[in-house]
């Protein structure tokens, strides 16, 4: 692939006496003579259309790691009652407008991507035998939700259930009963 593309650079530079091959320290020499006889192909290169070559992931943009690294922040920051828009924006230091622009790009807001992840945080603790010890209201503060009665309205419907309900079925937790789907 390497000699592919030196012959390639070759003919857009324009290179007389033939293709191009690395020299010692790498960079592209002009083969001349008998030399352009030696230059072989790689057999992926011989292969033709028919053999399929990975495509190169492309790296994520400043973007795309800003968002990953807020993300990030409010999943580690569920349990403050005080998140907001106006703080996370503050920790990352950006506006809160430009904030609002970022998750604007996933169709949704910040309000409503912070309460999706507290609901599923504490929807797989009421699914959660270990927190069983726990009441209703102890897993909602846990994840930030400060009112008992926006808590279970909110959760009844994202699942369909009350939090209560939820947590007395006779049925393991399934992946239909995530957010959004009841």
């Amino acid at each position: 692939m390497v000699t592919a593309f030196l012959e390639a650079e070759s003919a857009v530079r324009g290179d007389v006496g033939g293709t191009a091959k690395p020299d010692g320290d790498g960079a592209a020499a002009p083969v001349h003579g008998d030399e352009a006889a030696v230059v072989r192909r790689a057999p992926e290169e011989t292969a033709g259309p028919l053999v399929a070559r990975p495509r190169p992931v492309p790296a994520p943009s400043p973007t795309d790691l800003l968002v990953r690294d807020i993300k990030a922040y409010i999943e580690h920051h569920l349990g403050d009652t005080t998140l907001t828009p106006t703080s996370i924006a503050a920790a990352n230091h950006i506006s809160v407008r430009y904030l609002h622009h970022l998750f604007r790009r996933d169709g949704r807001t910040v309000g409503a991507f912070l309460r999706e992840r507290r609901l599923e945080h504490c929807r797989a603790d009421l699914a959660d035998p270990a927190q069983a010890h726990r009441n209703v209201c102890e897993i909602a503060r846990r994840w930030g939700f400060r009112d008992p009665a926006v808590f279970n309205r909110t959760f009844k419907t994202a699942y369909g259930l009350t939090p209560g309900a939820y947590r007395r079925r006779p049925f393991p937790p399934s992946r239909t009963g995530q957010l959004g789907q009841h």
